[in-house]
């Protein structure tokens, strides 16, 4: 879900409102998948849409409209024409609201603060090698 939130930003950020509400049409039916279903949190797939979500809408690169579609000819700092292929004619990157370099940071701060935050590696390996074992679901 948190990739789900990361996706709605960014497509919201180049301005794809058809394909943005797709993924909000995903996340209804996760959580109505979760309503029906027993051990299936809701709260976590809100929580993780929000989350990324909110990583994307910080840390996510900026789009901005540009000339692109109407120049023929190419310089260096034109976008390449795959990517325009794949993002439209007229949409071109530009830097994001914040570094990526302040979520590591505030990243690596929780962890030395919070001890007790520092288990979480272990555990997503734990869970990577055996799934199902840390929630109880595979003895």
């Amino acid at each position: 879900c948190g990739l789900n939130g990361l996706m709605f930003a960014m497509l919201s950020k180049m301005g794809n409102r058809r394909e943005s509400a797709t993924v909000l049409k995903d996340m209804a039916f996760l959580i109505l998948f979760g309503q029906l279903m027993d051990g299936v949190s809701n709260a976590s797939h809100i929580g993780g849409f929000a989350c990324g979500a909110l990583v994307g809408w910080l840390f996510g690169p900026n789009y901005n409209p540009g000339y692109s579609r109407w120049q023929l000819s190419r310089d260096e700092n034109e976008p390449s024409l795959e990517y325009r292929k794949v993002m439209g004619s007229g949409i071109n990157p530009d830097k994001a609201k914040l570094p990526l370099r302040y979520f590591w940071g505030v990243a690596g701060l929780v962890f030395l603060l919070r001890p007790e935050l520092r288990i979480i590696p272990e555990c997503i390996i734990e869970g990577l090698r055996s799934p199902g074992k840390l929630s109880g679901m595979v003895t």
